[in-house]
């Protein structure tokens, strides 16, 4: 979607969930087929997959294929990197080496460093950062924190010296957690949208209660001036629906398109 002098992209974390099945996705559809499906309705996508596993550079060439480059690819960073933060500098390599072919094709929007709530802002994590933005700094970097210690001045300005976009997001506002701060740091600006169910969001007993949300109307037009916002500060815009369960996150994204073209007409 084309707004001011750049791309607004609206897509999905994630596109393969078997409860998208007869919802989105039709029944007849193989696993192979999922996401072609997906890239005739999104032009992109946040894979979250290679947060659980290391993806390979034949296995994003694949998909790349497989949408013909019509779909722009953001990757999750994997879990030694961000959350057991254990990673070797081999694991930096790997991940990187699995995004090249991704980023010199040109479609590499973004690696998401989405940090957990227990990353506190402290001296050693500071350093930590700095350290695997170093490694990671010829990819599109943002970097996602789930705890609120971290939004400050020194912060934003820390990730604009070093180019690396800030993951603004729609959350519960839960003590603790991020309000919703609409910052662009970087090249890239980026929104998640999690959902507001703040009664499972530590309370579930399957991960996907957590994302069991609906977003009204008035909810998503609340974000669509500062989405105008940002691209006109940032190079790209990525917004990705991560409420998927039952493919709501399908139908937010397409809420917030037709929001979009509306302001634009």
């Amino acid at each position: 979607m084309h707004w001011g002098h750049v791309l607004i992209r609206v897509g999905t974390s994630g596109f393969s969930y078997r409860d998208w099945k007869d919802v989105f996705y039709p029944r007849s559809l193989s696993q192979a087929e999922l996401l072609e499906y997906y890239a005739d309705h999104f032009r992109t996508v946040e894979l979250n997959f290679s947060y659980y596993r290391m993806p390979s550079a034949d296995g994003l060439k694949k998909m790349m294929e497989k949408t013909s480059g019509s779909l722009i690819f953001c990757l999750k960073a994997h879990r030694s990197i961000t959350h057991e933060r254990d990673a070797a500098v081999e694991d930096f390599g790997k991940f990187s080496d699995a995004c090249a072919p991704v980023n010199e094709a040109g479609l590499l929007g973004a690696v998401l460093l989405q940090f957990p709530y227990s990353f506190h802002r402290n001296s050693a994590n500071r350093k930590y950062l700095d350290e695997a933005a170093r490694r990671m700094e010829h990819l599109p970097l943002v970097v996602e924190f789930r705890n609120s210690g971290w939004l400050n001045p020194e912060t934003f300005e820390g990730l604009k010296e070093r180019n690396i976009g800030f993951c603004c997001v729609d959350e519960p506002q839960i003590r603790g957690l991020l309000p919703a701060v609409k910052e662009v740091t970087g090249p890239v600006a980026y929104v998640r949208f999690h959902g507001r169910n703040s009664e499972k969001w530590y309370n579930h007993e399957h991960s996907w209660e957590r994302y069991n949300y609906v977003y009204d109307s008035d909810e998503i037009r609340q974000w669509v001036p500062e989405i105008i916002r940002m691209d006109k500060k940032a190079k790209e815009v990525f917004v990705f629906f991560n409420n998927h369960y039952k493919a709501r996150a399908v139908d937010s994204a397409k809420l917030l398109e037709k929001m979009l073209e509306t302001e634009q007409a």
